[in-house]
């Protein structure tokens, strides 16, 4: 994954109008794709140059920080609400999807 969409996604996610921010003890692989299967969040995913995407990454207390929602690759921004998430550990599916990345795409 290039180096400047990830840059992207988080400068976007700082600039964003809309970020709910929440905390977990254990985030569940469920919780994400829940979230992912919001009718709301469904359809921002059918506009054109539209990713969905997590991004993991470590605190400096120990918890874990992932970063989820929809980015617009054309315009370089958020598209509707994202979620900023700490949590204290990530289950082992989440762990899994991000090992070796900070950044997944999902389609």
């Amino acid at each position: 994954m290039p180096i400047f969409l990830l840059g992207a996604i988080l400068a976007a996610i700082g600039s964003a109008a809309a970020v709910a921010a929440l905390y977990f003890a254990l985030l569940h692989w469920n919780e994400l794709v829940s979230w992912f299967r919001k009718p709301e969040v469904r359809e921002a995913q059918k506009a054109p140059n539209t990713i969905a995407f997590t991004i993991k990454q470590a605190k400096e207390n120990g918890d874990v920080r992932v970063v989820q929602g929809i980015f617009d690759e054309q315009s370089e921004e958020v598209v509707g609400e994202a979620r900023d998430i700490t949590a204290e550990q990530v289950d082992e599916q989440v762990a899994r999807m991000h090992e070796g990345k900070t950044l997944v795409i999902y389609k």
